[in-house]
């Protein structure tokens, strides 16, 4: 009679953490995976932020290399895969990157206005666009990070069942 409470006492400890376990992966799967979306968007606002207040000067004074400039920068260091600058007759001013094939969701087209003398005055188009794929890339390794919190959280759970289980087991058949 016992060890068989133990053994209830025991099996009960282990659903408990389980549910734990499996409660906090959930929670965190979806706390992770929200602030993913988040630095995402907000890096997609950033740059286009970025790119429709410096390149309308640029564009209206003809400054192209400094154009250029901005342009594989933006490239370089976000989650673009393509962009092109027209001027205001359509014409192809520069481009960067791959032009892959992306859903029309993934693509922005600023239209660039330059305020000459208090006279907004339009300089040109810019398409944008935006790389899903590093999206994924970035939340999986974010993924990869809480799958190993969840194994050290689990390896603590065990101990403790162990320890905890050896204890009531001797307490119980000392007496």
């Amino acid at each position: 009679m016992v060890k068989s409470r133990a053994l209830q006492t025991m099996i009960f400890l282990v659903l408990a953490q389980w549910l734990c376990v499996i409660g906090y992966s959930v929670y965190q799967l979806n706390a992770i995976e929200q602030e993913a979306k988040d630095s995402y968007q907000q890096q997609i606002e950033a740059t286009e932020k970025r790119l429709s207040n410096t390149l309308p000067p640029k564009l209206w004074n003809y400054a192209y290399e400094f154009l250029k400039m901005d342009l594989k920068h933006e490239f370089l260091n976000s989650n673009i895969s393509y962009l092109s600058l027209l001027d205001t007759h359509g014409e192809l001013v520069y481009e960067v990157g791959e032009g892959r094939q992306v859903d029309a969701d993934n693509i922005i087209e600023l239209k660039l206005n330059y305020n000459h003398l208090g006279d907004m005055v339009f300089v040109g188009t810019l398409s944008i666009h935006i790389e899903t794929y590093l999206f994924g890339e970035n939340l999986q390794q974010s993924i990869e990070k809480m799958r190993f919190e969840i194994l050290i959280l689990v390896l603590i759970m065990a101990f403790i069942t162990v320890f905890v289980g050896w204890f009531l087991l001797k307490n119980k058949s000392d007496k």
